[in-house]
This record gives C-alpha cells, structure tokens and sequence, in this order.
C-alpha cells in the first residue's frame, strides 16, 4: 500500500528555467568562493593573527553553509512562483504573484550583498572601501524592505479575499516591535564612535555617512521591514485560519514559520552592523564565531521552512490537478 501510494505521487518536474537558476546559484557560490580565498587581510583586520590556512578554514564554515542558505532561498521563490503560474487568473493569483516575488528579491539579495561585500574586503578594494560600504548598508536595507513589503502585499491580499482586516492588536504588535528594533539599532549606532571616521582598531568606518543618513536610511527602513514581516506572517495565519482548503493547511505553517525566522535573521545583521567592526572584534574570537554561527542557523533554518512550505504547496497543486485530470 505505502509504494502505490508513493508510486501515485506526482512528482515535481524542474523545468529548463528552474534549473538554470540553480546552476546559476551554484556559479555564484564557486565564484563567491574565489573572491573569499582572494582576500587577504592586514594585521589591522586581522588582529587574531591568522594563518592563511586557518582563514580560509573558517570561512569555508561559513560558506558552505551560505550554499544551502542560497539554494533553499531560490526553491522557495521558484515553488511559489510554479504555484501562483497554476492558478486562474484572479485576487488569489496576483496575491501569490506578490508573495513569490518578495521571495525572490530576499533570495537575490543573498548574492548580491554576499558578493559587494567580498569585492569590498578584497585587497584591490583600496580607496574604494568606503563607496562600497556605503553601498552594503544601503543594500542590506533594500532588498528586505522590498522583499518584506511584497510579502506583506500578498499576504493582505489573500487575507482581504477570506474577509479578514487588520486590527489594532496588529498595529500594537508591529509598532512595538518597530519601536524596539529601531530603539535598538539606533543605540548601537549612536554609541559607535567610529560610525563616521574610521576606527584605530580597523582602520575603518562603520557606515560613512552623516548622522542624519543613519536614521532616515537605516533604522527607519529597517523599523518599516519588520512592521512589513509582522504583517505578512498575520495576513498569512489569518488566511490559513479562514480558508477551507486542505492544501493551506500543510504548508503555509512552515512558509509563517521561516518568514519569521528570517525577519529575525534580518535584524540580527542590522544589529550587527550596527554594533560597528571594532566593537565586534572586542568580544573575542569565540564569540564573534558563536554569533556568525548562530546568525546562519536562524538565517538557514527559516529559509529552509520556507522551502518546504513551498515544495509542499507545489506538491500537493500537482497532486490535485492530477486528481482533477485522472477524474471522469
């Protein structure tokens, strides 16, 4: 009984698109691999004193992760997108067109802030160095404010469809959140003394920007993100508590679940960065690496959950348009 059952399974097919964008991923990630072992840090960025061996073994430790992170990020874009293609044109469709799309602008912009940064820590970066930082930070503000708020789009159409508002217990939440978040950030960014001018530890800034900039272009976005995230996971667990359709009810806990998980990976890295490099370095080595890794196991994690609500969502649409075909 179990191998009919399994026999009977529709199976996911990738299509020629699909899996040109993981190959595409996985070039990423060997090309982002050669930036890594390219760098080559001074004694002023490397205060443990590293060997060239040693460098590169720890940041294979973080890589490899960055791989599965990157290939589960794209699944979960691409498995939404192959849904949302299924369906008829309509609310329900341009709902989940939103909701692949703020995937895929957190998947892309996983490579993208990846890869300014390595070109950034290259010996080469020189004189550019602070160009490019100020392009990091703004980048890693962009890509979750737009992914997010797609998300949230999607989510409010989909919870709009089943009769569902948002209430003032929703606004408290995200405006709370906000407040925290941004009170947070903002304290670390204040009480960095090297925010502007580079720092005698690293030798450089934190952001290089004036302090006004610090607010409207980083804790302000950033406070938006997570009022968007919150918003989409709500919309999102309205509609699964609204809808009668079984195929909800498997995969959009998990798809709730890592949203989540990456808005908190999303603010722990603007936390970070906040903190500014020469107060990262203080904390020791130990603790920077129990950071790092933490930060990738949440980051992972919550991409992971989103991939498999997704594939579960793809699976089961295959199953019930086969169901519907096979069906007199």
């Amino acid at each position: 009984m179990p191998q009919a059952a399994q026999a009977s399974r529709p199976r996911i097919r990738l299509s020629s698109k699909q899996l040109a964008v993981y190959a595409a991923v996985i070039a990423a990630w060997i090309g982002y691999l050669v930036l890594t072992f390219l760098q080559r840090p001074n004694a002023s960025a490397n205060p443990y004193h590293f060997t060239d061996a040693q460098r590169i073994a720890i940041q294979l430790t973080i890589a490899v992760p960055y791989l599965f992170i990157w290939l589960a990020a794209f699944h979960g874009a691409l498995q939404i997108k192959s849904y949302q293609t299924s369906l008829a044109e309509g609310t329900h469709r341009a709902a989940f067109r939103k909701l692949a799309a703020g995937l895929a602008w957190l998947a892309v912009g996983l490579l993208v802030t990846t890869f300014v940064s390595s070109i950034r820590n290259l010996p080469t970066a020189g004189s550019a160095y602070p160009a490019l930082t100020v392009l990091l930070n703004h980048l890693y503000v962009l890509f979750p404010l737009v992914g997010f708020f797609c998300l949230a789009m999607g989510a409010r159409g989909l919870a709009r469809e089943s009769g569902l508002r948002l209430t003032v217990g929703v606004f408290a939440t995200a405006a709370l959140t906000c407040l925290i978040v941004g009170g947070v950030q903002a304290y670390l960014i204040f009480s960095d003394a090297g925010r502007r001018t580079p720092s005698p530890l690293t030798g450089h800034a934190t952001f290089y920007v004036p302090d006004v900039m610090l607010v409207t272009d980083y804790v302000i976005p950033t406070a938006i993100s997570v009022a968007m995230a919150v918003f989409a996971a709500y919309g999102l667990q309205g509609f699964l508590r609204k809808s009668a359709a079984v195929i909800y009810e498997k995969s959009l806990p998990p798809l709730i679940g890592g949203l989540l998980m990456i808005m908190a990976s999303t603010v722990i890295l603007q936390l970070l960065l906040s903190l500014g490099q020469g107060r990262l370095l203080g904390l020791g080595l130990g603790a920077i690496l129990a950071i790092v890794y933490a930060f990738l196991l949440i980051q992972g994690v919550g991409y992971v959950l989103v991939a498999r609500g997704s594939g579960r969502l793809a699976r089961l649409q295959a199953t019930i348009a086969k169901y519907q075909a096979d069906t007199p």
